[in-house]
């Protein structure tokens, strides 16, 4: 049995950050995904929250990760919700469905935004790559 993951954000393989090494040495690329859910950009950083609207999608990609301990362990910390990190964490690691580009629908570990948005600025195309263009 192995572990999914979808990333949206600074993960992304386009995207180079030294978090992103983690998925390039640890994991398995799958391929692009999407996720029922809002993108806002944070900061220098998008989060997401999820969404009951069909029309509400989050572009991304999976990876099947091949190192679960590591890979939790750096992504955990990186994402500011480790157990050694300050609570309230601003993110939170969960389990959810996401829909691979061949209609596949799979569960995927995400890191999902926990705070308000209302403040938040909207990034309508779901896509955070497009975004940062």
């Amino acid at each position: 049995m192995f572990d999914l993951i979808f990333v949206y954000g600074s993960l992304r393989k386009d995207f180079s950050s030294p978090a992103s090494e983690v998925l390039d040495n640890h994991a398995e690329y799958v391929g692009e995904a999407i996720f029922r859910g809002k993108l806002y950009k944070i900061d220098w950083y998008p989060g997401v929250v999820p969404s009951d609207d069909p029309g509400d999608c989050v572009i991304g990609e999976v990876y099947k990760i091949i190192d679960r301990a590591e890979v939790f362990s750096k992504l955990d910390r990186y994402e500011g919700c480790s157990r050694s990190d300050p609570k309230p964490h601003a993110f939170v690691r969960m389990k959810k469905s996401v829909i691979l580009s061949n209609s596949t629908s799979v569960e995927a570990w995400i890191y999902l935004y926990t705070q308000q948005v209302t403040d938040k600025e909207e990034i309508a195309s779901g896509d955070y790559l497009e975004f940062m263009k």
